[in-house]
């Protein structure tokens, strides 16, 4: 049976009519612009070389402790690697013997075996301590320091020793200062302990094992790694917040570090920080660090956590 064209026009014209008019109805999609992470390689020329150490003043300057000296950031951008050079800012620094980097102040300052030294300040800074083989240090804004080397523990300011002690059946494997508790925070290897900044009392606030690094947040919390997981510990209660955390994207912790609003973990298999929503952002691979070539996590583990 066929129908007449005039009992169908009006039906297709009310029925295009009707797909007109929500197609005018729908709103275009807006693009919108997000971040997106990427990584500046820096490459070692000798690869006999041991890094043990990064620090970065106010102006941004980054300098590496290394087995051959000090080392900077050389010629690296984005998709152009760049490599570690020697550092020759300040020439005699070659003479000095240097077993350690960090930075109080946003300035850099440099451990020997001698003293706390460093060139801000004018130069002035030259706390000399009594442990040639120290490799810890951290420090106050007034310039005390807390030096170990391991086994014992020193407290020196200018040219006086104002402390010393060590951590019973320990061994020291990180020191930080907390500025609004006024405590030196000290790690061994299956202990945490408090230093008042004040009259130096020590006292043991958590019994451990496998203790490897740790970090203070600005939410008065000790975060600390271990060989298999991390801690969370209350620096105003002096409790340990819950259990050990071990869903991580790899649990062998070697670094940890506060940066900005984000607590970073460094690890054997590659590094990752911790987001909001408690999930986590890893790196890991030639794409992110340098000399890792092979992604040896199982095929899930390496999906969940690759972001």
């Amino acid at each position: 049976m066929r129908i007449p064209y005039t009992r169908l026009w009006p039906s297709l014209a009310a029925f295009f009519f009707s797909v007109g008019h929500e197609l005018s109805a729908q709103v275009p999609y807006q693009d919108k612009p997000f971040l997106q992470d990427y990584s500046v390689k820096y490459y070692i020329n000798k690869p006999a070389t041991t890094l043990s150490g990064v620090a970065c003043d106010r102006n941004g300057v980054i300098q590496v402790f290394s087995s051959e000296g000090l080392l900077h950031t050389a010629d690296g951008d984005f998709l152009h690697p760049g490599t570690l050079q020697p550092d020759q800012t300040y020439r005699f620094m070659k003479d000095i013997k240097l077993q350690a980097i960090g930075s109080l102040d946003q300035q850099l300052v440099y451990l020997s075996q001698k003293a706390v030294v460093s060139n801000a300040w004018a130069g002035k800074l030259y706390t000399e301590h009594q442990l040639p083989k120290a490799t810890i240090f951290a420090g106050k804004p007034d310039l005390t320091f807390l030096v170990s080397d391991g086994s014992a523990l020193q407290v020196v300011k200018d040219t006086k020793v104002l402390w010393k002690g060590a951590l019973p059946a320990d061994e020291v494997v990180g020191a930080q200062f907390q500025p609004t508790t006024n405590v030196f925070w000290i790690l061994g290897k299956k202990s945490l302990y408090s230093l008042s900044g004040t009259d130096f009392k020590l006292a043991k606030v958590l019994d451990g094992s496998g203790f490897t690094a740790f970090a203070l947040t600005p939410k008065q919390k000790v975060i600390i790694g271990t060989n298999d997981g991390y801690i969370e510990f209350d620096a105003i209660s002096k409790k340990q917040i819950g259990t050990i955390h071990q869903k991580l994207p790899w649990t062998e912790i070697t670094a940890v570090a506060e940066v900005g609003s984000k607590v970073w973990f460094g690890t054997t298999k590659g590094a990752f920080s911790m987001r909001p929503d408690g999930k986590f952002d890893y790196y890991y691979g030639e794409r992110w660090l340098p000399a890792i070539r092979s992604l040896a996590l199982p095929k899930a583990q390496r999906i969940r956590y690759w972001f």
